[in-house]
């Protein structure tokens, strides 16, 4: 298990290793060699009662060519019956980013409301275990938990943590046009409005708007408005700062074809 503590520029992780007994004896144990990687076992888990935390330290993970990485513990340590000995684990170095993301389908007619999705990507500077992941403020306040790969070194991988209340959007559309010939389309004028309701933070956002049709092309008629389109896809890409308490409005027009 793993705890990121966040700041507005920086992150830093405190891993864990649990050794679990289900059993109603204790035991002494000498020697320990935790595997992590892409080792397959079939296995039932019940959850133990107690939590001990062990100030034996762990061993730097030697690796193999098999995608494997073992772990040595380095003390000798007792388990009691129905207990969890928790052991200081690895301490790498990340590259954390933060934002705020949203994809929505782009009506022709009609009012779409919704609230952006907090994504957090993480790249660690050296192999990290599955496992979960509980992230903090540095004021200690809990933001929430997502689960998290083998992740090997310098790979980045994004967990999501639910929608952020405070920070919604609201596209307008409104048909102008509609062609037949030479293939069928039709124009839109378009109002996207994105808030940020919270008091201190500074939030940036992306907002991606999807068609369903082959060709696509905008207008943007506010320049304050960051609006990039995906040559693969079609789909807009719409990206802005708020502070806090401000809303930000962008008026486009899209001519849309098959």
């Amino acid at each position: 298990m793993f705890y990121l503590e966040y700041s507005e520029i920086s992150g830093k992780v405190k891993a864990f290793a649990d050794i679990v007994n289900n059993h109603q004896r204790s035991y002494k144990i000498d020697k320990t060699s935790l595997i992590t990687g892409n080792t397959p076992i079939v296995s039932s888990n019940t959850v133990a009662r107690p939590l001990y935390m062990s100030t034996a330290m762990i061993s730097s993970p030697t690796s193999s060519n098999f995608g494997t990485y073992s772990y040595s513990i380095i003390k000798s340590y007792t388990l009691l019956p129905q207990s969890v000995k928790t052991f200081p684990f690895i301490t790498p170095t990340i590259v954390l980013n933060y934002r705020l993301e949203a994809t929505t389908y782009l009506e022709s007619t009609g009012v779409i409301d919704g609230l952006f999705q907090r994504l957090f990507s993480i790249r660690p500077s050296e192999f990290l275990p599955s496992g979960t992941v509980t992230f903090y403020q540095t004021n200690g306040f809990c933001l929430g938990q997502g689960t998290i790969p083998d992740t090997s070194k310098n790979f980045t991988q994004t967990i999501a943590l639910g929608d952020d209340p405070d920070v919604h959007y609201t596209i307008q559309s409104v048909t102008t046009q509609v062609r037949q010939t030479p293939a069928y389309g039709q124009d839109l004028n378009i109002t996207i409005t994105v808030s940020n309701q919270k008091d201190q933070q500074i939030v940036s956002v992306k907002l991606e708007l999807t068609s369903g049709y082959s060709n696509t092309t905008f207008v943007n008629k506010n320049r304050n408005c960051k609006i990039i389109q995906d040559q693969i896809t079609q789909s807009l890409i719409f990206t802005t700062t708020l502070k806090p308490a401000q809303e930000e409005k962008c008026t486009i027009t899209v001519s849309q074809t098959n």
